[in-house]
């Protein structure tokens, strides 16, 4: 016998996600009844699930500018003792980005504000040019030959070398 208990949770999903998820469990619900051969609902129409508004606000209000508009752009003046981490949160809070990736991302779009490309050694005072979701998505799509120009116009103090043991 069929289950008629489905359980439904998307606390930190995006709201299109959100809104494909209640799509599809629309859809479920509607083969399983319609499979489950009950009089009651015999019923043709479909079965029609409605987003709650509430919620709906709630995550909007929730996700960062740059989860909501793929070509959003800002700029942050960093502060004494402000981490990497915490402006990546700050801003790209509900964007579904890789924590690892974006740092790549912010670092190369901001040469001059790290020790050596380090996210661990950020520059007090520097305006960090946070890019958007589409111009990330950009750097993943460049040509390998264009990364490679880049690199080569690197200096030997740019890299970190291991002298020891």
């Amino acid at each position: 016998m069929l289950s008629r208990s489905i359980f439904f949770l998307c606390l930190s999903v995006s709201s299109a996600l959100t809104v494909a998820l209640t799509t599809a469990l629309a859809l479920s619900l509607t083969l399983i009844l319609s499979l489950s051969g009950s009089p009651a609902m015999a019923n043709p129409f479909p079965l029609v699930v409605l987003e709650n508004e509430q919620r709906q606000a709630t995550t909007k209000s929730s996700e960062s500018s740059f989860a909501q508009d793929p070509d959003h752009v800002a700029r942050h003046k960093v502060k004494k003792g402000e981490s990497l981490h915490k402006i990546m949160a700050k801003y790209y809070r509900g964007a579904g980005l890789d924590k690892k990736f974006l740092q790549l991302a912010i670092i190369k779009a901001n040469r001059g504000a790290f020790v050596r490309n380090n996210p661990n050694f950020l520059y007090a005072g520097r305006v960090l040019r946070l890019p958007s979701i589409n111009q990330i998505k950009g750097m993943v799509m460049q040509s390998g030959a264009s990364g490679d120009a880049q690199n080569s116009g690197r200096s030997a103090t740019d890299h970190i070398y291991f002298m020891g043991y």
